[in-house]
């Protein structure tokens, strides 16, 4: 039992410890002046987070290593079923878990802390057809399963006979009529550009004038393919800034297209962030504010904010706070 727990467990820390460390590539004070010590409170408060990530997946897959005990000696398909089913229900209770952890004044509860998840990653496989019964959860255990099937010491006609088995039914799940969506092809257009973050001490107006007269040439180089959508970069602002007559003129080069655009808009003091949608083909403009699903710097998880401190003081983290601290919108049930 004491070798199962620890190796289930050295198993889940590993697994998050890769995936996790991509947490590296944000940077939490990237809206302040780089100093020497933002850097080393960077990679000290990512380290922490990374580690934290890990060692709750490692203490959570442990229980997957009493279930591995517990089922031992019952036939091994049983035994596969068990501790299949036990790492989805592990993984949605890391999402849960990792949720509360990084609890923050943005935080909306939930299982969204799937990021970096088996799941996610085989969510590009064929795999992904076992998500219609549960999600990307599921794909964990199913991933699992088949794992144990190849190397657990049964005949092969058995493992061969459980695979084609598996395939078929990945194939009728996808040709299955319920899990098809008849549509039209739309035609989407993405605007991606590389522009710096906005630093601190930079006039706010300034920035986001010289992306909108950027975005704008590219923009309106769509117009001869007549997209049905324009996606624009998040929170460019572009159709939020737009005049009346610059609208008309979208309108004209667009006749039928939607575009998709970000901005932030305060409400009684508190800030948001929101989806912006303006409908060419009505001049309609609506906005719908944003949930935040993963601490990815719209807020501060209060868990950090002491370790924070240490670092850099309360002044800068006010300001910081200041800059870049959302409050989540009431999202439609």
């Amino acid at each position: 039992l004491k070798d199962s727990i620890l190796s289930w467990g050295l198993f889940g820390f590993v697994v998050n410890l890769i995936t996790a460390s991509s947490y590296y590539v944000t940077l939490p004070f990237n809206t302040l002046p780089v100093t020497n010590k933002l850097v080393l409170a960077e990679f000290f408060i990512v380290t922490f987070v990374v580690l934290l990530f890990s060692i709750i997946a490692a203490v959570l897959y442990s229980l997957v290593g009493i279930v591995n005990i517990k089922t031992t000696q019952r036939s091994y398909l049983i035994n596969l079923l068990c501790i299949s089913s036990s790492v989805v229900i592990v993984e949605i209770l890391r999402a849960y878990t990792l949720t509360l952890i990084f609890w923050g004044s943005g935080s909306i509860f939930g299982a969204h802390m799937s990021s970096w998840t088996f799941g996610e990653i085989l969510s590009i496989t064929p795999l992904v057809s076992f998500a219609y019964f549960g999600g990307t959860f599921i794909l964990s255990g199913i991933f699992i399963f088949i794992i144990g099937l190849a190397i657990y010491p049964i005949k092969i006609w058995k493992k061969i006979l459980i695979f084609i088995t598996l395939i078929i039914f990945i194939i009728a799940i996808r040709i299955y009529p319920q899990n098809k969506i008849d549509t039209e092809t739309l035609t989407i257009a993405i605007v991606q550009t590389s522009f710096p973050s906005l630093v601190y001490g930079q006039s706010v107006s300034k920035v986001f004038k010289y992306r909108t007269d950027n975005i704008e040439p590219l923009v309106k180089s769509l117009a001869s393919s007549s997209p049905d959508i324009v996606v624009l970069p998040e929170d460019s602002r572009f159709i939020t800034s737009r005049t009346q007559e610059q609208k008309e003129e979208l309108r004209r080069l667009f006749p039928n297209t939607l575009f998709v655009d970000g901005t932030t808009h305060s409400i009684d003091g508190f800030r948001k962030n929101a989806t912006v949608f303006f409908d060419a083909k009505t001049s309609e403009t609506l906005l719908r504010d944003k949930g935040f699903l993963f601490p990815s710097g719209e807020y501060v998880p209060y868990i950090l904010k002491p370790i924070i401190r240490i670092f850099v003081g309360d002044e800068v983290l006010k300001k910081y706070e200041s800059l870049s601290e959302y409050v989540p919108g009431v999202l439609p049930s």
